[in-house]
Order: structure tokens, then sequence, then C-alpha cells
């Protein structure tokens, strides 16, 4: 996998007044078992698709949040682990939390467990996410924003994924998954 280099490699672009970064293109060659899935609401709740989940794969999901106070998905879960990503309404960010990843994290920072993009109000985000074993990487609408980490789940059982909302009803779209096989 790509896990050793920390990110993937990226295709850097400038438009329409962004700075864009994009996975390069050749990571497609490495899609293998697409799984696509139908628009579906979650309200205040989690739930799984079937054939959805992994340790080394590619994710991708347009997030409608409605009327949910967060709202996202979860990954590397298992029994006792998770990894959350998702739009916090209220406060007009993607959050990276990995409060219960795995082995806890240490550093200088106030808070080593999250991470927060601030995006503003969206009635609809793209996500685009890559996981790696032990590595993490979301590319935001389009690439406009990107947020990468390293959790330390269970290799052999945090694998699921789980597509969540709190305090109201979420809509998840477009949804592909691919495994990443290198």
């Amino acid at each position: 996998g790509w896990a050793g280099t920390y990110s993937l490699p990226r295709e850097l672009s400038y438009e329409d007044g962004w700075f864009i970064q994009k996975p390069v293109r050749e990571i497609e060659k490495y899609r293998r078992n697409e799984i696509k899935a139908d628009s579906f609401e979650v309200i205040d709740s989690s739930r799984t698709i079937e054939g959805i989940s992994g340790n080394t794969i590619e994710l991708q999901v347009t997030l409608e949040p409605g009327s949910a106070g967060k709202a996202g998905v979860k990954l590397f879960c298992g029994s006792e682990h998770e990894t959350l990503v998702y739009y916090d309404a209220e406060k007009e960010q993607i959050i990276f939390d990995r409060s219960k990843s795995g082995i806890p994290f240490s550093g200088h920072e106030d808070d080593v467990d999250h991470r927060v993009c601030c995006i503003g109000k969206k009635d609809s985000i793209e996500l685009r996410m890559f996981l790696d074993i032990s590595c993490f990487e979301v590319f935001i609408d389009g690439g406009r924003y990107v947020m990468t980490g390293n959790v330390y789940p269970d290799l052999d059982t945090d694998t699921g994924v789980k597509f969540f909302a709190e305090g109201g009803s979420c809509t998840f779209r477009n949804i592909e998954k691919y495994d990443i096989i290198v």
C-alpha cells in the first residue's frame, strides 16, 4: 500500500480561486471489487451497506446533511474502535475524530484526537476517502479541502464502515467503494 508514504501522491491545480488537491489518477488502476449503493436516508442512527467494508479501500459518498446536527461515516469499525469523519452543522466543520481509533495518540497539541476543517454552511458535501491499514485521507468537495492522518486500529477486526446521523436526518448519495490492491 501507500501507508509508508503517509499520504497519496497528489495532482495540484488552481481552479476558480481555489487551490485544488486530488489523488493522482493512477490510483484508479488499482481499484478492484466495485460496489455501488443506492441513495438512502439515515435518521438518528447508523447503518451498514453490504460489501462496503475494509481497511485498504477507496470510498466516495455525497453527504446531504439535511436536519442532522452531525452526519458522516464511521471507518475502521470494530467491537471497540471506530474513526469518525463527519459534518458538524452547528460548527460548519468537517471533523476527523480518532479518539476511539485504537492505540491512543500523544503530542504537544491540546487535542491530538480531533482535526477540523471549516467549510461553511453546506447542503451537499462530496467526500472521497482512502483507507490504507493505518492511514486515512479524505478529499472534500473535489479537493478544495484535504485531511490526512494516522490511526492504529486492530488490523484483523476493525474493518467495518457505517453511515450515521445524529440529531436529525441525513441523505447519502453517489456511494462507491473500491478495494485498492497495490
